[in-house]
């Protein structure tokens, strides 16, 4: 191989690397979403049981699929916690490796 194929080569692999460090996996990004989702979904879940709504027999029945579109809303538009996440697993991977 000629020197300009060895430089080439070189490139592409350190183009990769930077690649890889600075562009989000599409897992961590949907993960991150979920988990978001999730604790809003337990966070409007424990706040409805504590009103008179949810403590209302008859109102109570749908209160889990309320409170999971609003989480799920809520998380669409973005409270912060997964951009949190993202940061930090972003920290935490590039310390390790």
């Amino acid at each position: 191989m000629n020197a300009i194929g060895q430089n080439m080569n070189m490139a592409q692999t350190s183009f990769r690397t930077i690649k890889s460090q600075t562009v989000e996996k599409p897992g961590a990004k949907t993960a991150s979403k979920q988990v978001e989702t999730l604790f809003l979904n337990e966070m409007i879940r424990i706040m409805l049981e504590q009103t008179s709504l949810g403590q209302n027999q008859t109102i109570s029945t749908f209160m889990p699929v309320l409170s999971s579109e609003i989480a799920k809303s809520m998380a669409d538009r973005g409270i912060g916690l997964g951009e949190f996440l993202l940061k930090n697993n972003n920290a935490v991977e590039g310390s390790h490796g």
